[in-house]
């Protein structure tokens, strides 16, 4: 099964609503709650996503969002091999490097991404939303 590694501006986008990215975003995370697709992300999204949401959301509320994001994506490990090879790497975003070697070393598939630029040294495929829904409907994948 393709296994997607689901970046913080997606989360984001589908529960902030946030236009015109939820859409792609909501249907997204559908095919990966069917199990059409398995969903992966890293601990540092959580952070990231608790973090812009308790301020718009509220703590309660964007607690109860991640718990349910949980039950949709599972949640990668990072170690110090994950630390080392961001921190020799050409990436410009420390935190970029982290999600990109723990993907690799759990050998994701795609990372899905509004921000590819982000991923720019990437050796796995990085698609936006509706780059992989427009492959995914096509029949290609």
């Amino acid at each position: 099964m393709l296994k997607l590694f689901i970046d913080s501006d997606i989360v984001l986008d589908m529960f902030l609503m946030r236009e015109p990215h939820a859409g792609a975003a909501l249907r997204l995370m559908s095919l990966l709650e069917k199990g059409i697709y398995s969903g992966y992300t890293s601990p540092l999204v959580f952070a990231n996503v608790h973090y812009i949401m308790r301020r718009s959301l509220g703590p309660a509320l964007s607690k109860k969002n991640l718990q349910h994001l949980h039950t949709i994506l599972d949640v990668l490990s990072m170690d110090a091999r994950v630390v080392d090879r961001a921190l020799a790497s050409s990436f410009k975003d420390f935190e970029d490097g982290l999600q990109y070697f723990s993907a690799l070393h759990h050998k994701i598939n795609r990372i899905i991404t509004r921000n590819g630029r982000d991923f720019s040294n990437s050796t796995i495929v990085v698609s936006t939303p509706e780059e992989f829904l427009r492959v995914h409907d096509s029949g290609e994948l």
